[in-house]
């Protein structure tokens, strides 16, 4: 079954405004598709907003501060487990760039 995997973030143990939205995209799309709607988050505090939200399994990890190396570890684990067919971390535009490239020149713009 498809299914689409959206990565939440929260704050002081509410969950942003930003993945809401990512959510209600999430879940009409897991509709379409005829799967479900999966989140991942790192706090536990999450999941009734995730739920709320149409998501039928919630990963959680502790993750502490963060560190990218250490999201995006957790991120493959979930995406490996979960095996959506789709994942919110293809959604999101390119804002930034590492060394390999030139910063993008307006928000429109993202990396090669």
């Amino acid at each position: 079954m498809a299914g689409i995997l959206v990565f939440v973030e929260t704050k002081d143990g509410k969950v942003k405004k930003v993945s809401r939205e990512a959510l209600s995209i999430g879940r009409k799309l897991a509709e379409a598709a005829g799967g479900d709607l999966i989140a991942f988050a790192g706090d536990r505090a999450a999941a009734d907003d995730a739920g709320r939200a149409g998501a039928k399994k919630l990963y959680v990890a502790n993750l502490g501060a963060y560190l990218p190396e250490t999201y995006a570890a957790a991120m493959k684990q979930v995406i490996d487990d979960a095996q959506p067919s789709e994942h919110g971390v293809r959604a999101f535009r390119v804002v930034a760039c590492n060394e390999h490239c030139e910063p993008p020149k307006d928000e429109g713009d993202s990396c090669p």
